[in-house]
């Protein structure tokens, strides 16, 4: 849960944070697309290294990690040094959510690694969804560093947590050596799969579609809907509620539908909401402002 929760706690505070640290809304923008960047990309060195290492591990050090580069953020005295430590978070940040995965498939099969699949990515689904209205709450009582050390405090008791009680899921006789001709080849073999291109595309697009939504926020929430820090929820509690409802709908279904049958019910749902939403936002201010009564409440809004 801390890697994607940790991608926009921050967003409520970006007023303050360009304010102290004299940055532009660019590079506030790139606060996020640094920490995705980096993530994204050591993403691909998180399961081969947990391969060669085991998992507990490179858990243990990702958590680590991450501690350190919160504690970076929180004393960060310019936009470069927070652009900086925002990278090193993404760095690590991974590791939970892609050797996490990687535990579930050494440990489960069929539908039960479908039910726990889906309970995972509830949680990582819901993640940066609260983690803007946290953040909110968080700037109401407090400057913008404590979000990030509230980030150090949840990651150092996450460590002790892993330490005491994450076992080990990947044996030294199954592990494989770090090889760089040997990834290569792999993600050779990967990329020319007729069935991976398909799969990843769709949680590319879904998951691509849900971080425009999050990104977005910032924009949308303080400059357009001019609301405060504190209203993210008006946001954000919808695609929760989203995100709850349809990972413990797949949880249900496993063993009871096929994989591929639950993947175009998803796909089914989404197409229909996407359809609604653009109808609503279309149709809505259309009908709004036919009435006199209602063109003058929108140029007062427009006005406001």
């Amino acid at each position: 849960m801390f890697g994607p929760f940790s991608i926009d706690t921050l967003f409520p505070a970006f007023p303050a944070v360009a304010a102290d640290l004299g940055a532009g809304p660019v590079a506030m923008q790139q606060t996020i697309s640094v920490y995705l960047i980096a993530y994204a990309l050591m993403s691909l060195a998180h399961g081969p290294l947990s391969d060669a290492l085991g998992r507990r591990s490179v858990i243990l050090a990702g958590v680590a990690l991450f501690t350190l580069a919160s504690v970076g953020c929180a004393l960060a005295g310019s936009i470069e040094s927070l652009l900086a430590f925002r990278a090193l978070q993404g760095v690590s940040a991974g590791a939970g959510m892609i050797v996490g995965r990687a535990i579930v498939r050494d440990c489960f099969d069929g539908a039960d690694a479908q039910r726990l699949m889906a309970s995972i990515s509830m949680i990582f689904g819901i993640a940066p969804a609260i983690a803007p209205i946290v953040g909110g709450w968080v700037i109401a009582f407090a400057r913008w560093p404590m979000i990030f050390w509230l980030l150090s405090a949840f990651s150092l008791v996450l460590w002790f947590v892993c330490l005491a009680w994450l076992p080990e899921t990947h044996p030294r006789e199954r592990r494989t050596p770090l090889s760089p001709g040997e990834l290569v080849r792999a993600y050779r073999m990967i990329l020319t799969d007729r069935m991976f291109v398909p799969l990843a595309l769709s949680g590319t697009l879904g998951f691509g579609a849900l971080f425009v939504y999050i990104a977005s926020a910032p924009a949308f929430v303080l400059g357009l809907l001019r609301l405060d820090e504190q209203s993210f929820a008006w946001l954000f509690v919808p695609a929760i509620g989203g995100m709850m409802t349809g990972s413990l709908l797949s949880g249900r279904l496993a063993g009871r539908l096929s994989p591929p049958a639950t993947v175009r019910l998803g796909f089914a749902i989404m197409l229909v909401a996407s359809v609604v939403n653009i109808a609503f936002a279309w149709l809505l201010p259309r009908r709004c402002c036919r009435g006199r009564c209602c063109r003058s409440r929108c140029r007062a809004s427009a006005s406001r």
